[in-house]
């Protein structure tokens, strides 16, 4: 996970893919940085048989991340034997989605192939996604921003002045230097 100074943007790359979302408008001013994940500390759980969990960050339901981001967010990979079920936690007040990497899913009725994305309403509590052949898949969820949100390549910012202030800085070089922290 990082994220950069003058940007709401919380940033992971896991298992091939890179995702962003945005944070509310006081994070702007938060300090760069990243935190290293050890593989040790990745909690899996396999709460059904053909159903593998890793809680790559936040909280899903009860179970929190080995990583110590926001607790509000829920950020998994998924992976499905062939005809299996799962129902993953999504709060009704939570904005929630899925990213299926391999493989091919159904929610509610509605087919998910491979490399395909679906956003979720806030029409219960949880997100259920059988796979009718062997996925992996991406889940994320968090609370709405219910703020001002615009974004231009990497940056994601409450208005349009700190977006072209944020992309003016990066371009003079004074976003800073990341130094691995591990």
């Amino acid at each position: 996970w990082a994220t950069a100074r003058g940007s709401k943007t919380i940033c992971c790359a896991a298992a091939g893919c890179g995702f962003c979302c945005g944070g509310a408008a006081a994070d702007e001013a938060a300090r760069p940085g990243a935190v290293p994940c050890d593989p040790d500390e990745i909690v899996e759980l396999a709460p059904e048989p053909g159903v593998r969990i890793r809680v790559l960050a936040g909280r899903l339901g009860d179970t929190a991340a080995g990583i110590g981001i926001r607790n509000d967010l829920a950020f998994a990979a998924v992976h499905l034997a062939q005809g299996a079920t799962v129902a993953l936690p999504a709060p009704t007040d939570h904005n929630a989605f899925v990213f299926v990497q391999r493989g091919a899913t159904t929610s509610g009725g509605a087919a998910i192939a491979a490399r395909d994305a679906a956003a979720f309403d806030h029409d219960g509590d949880q997100v259920e996604l059988t796979a009718t052949a062997a996925t992996s898949l991406l889940f994320g969820a968090g609370p709405p921003l219910r703020e001002p949100a615009f974004a231009r390549g990497p940056f994601i910012m409450s208005s349009t002045d700190r977006l072209d202030a944020a992309s003016a800085a990066f371009q003079r070089g004074e976003m800073g230097r990341l130094e691995p922290s591990f």
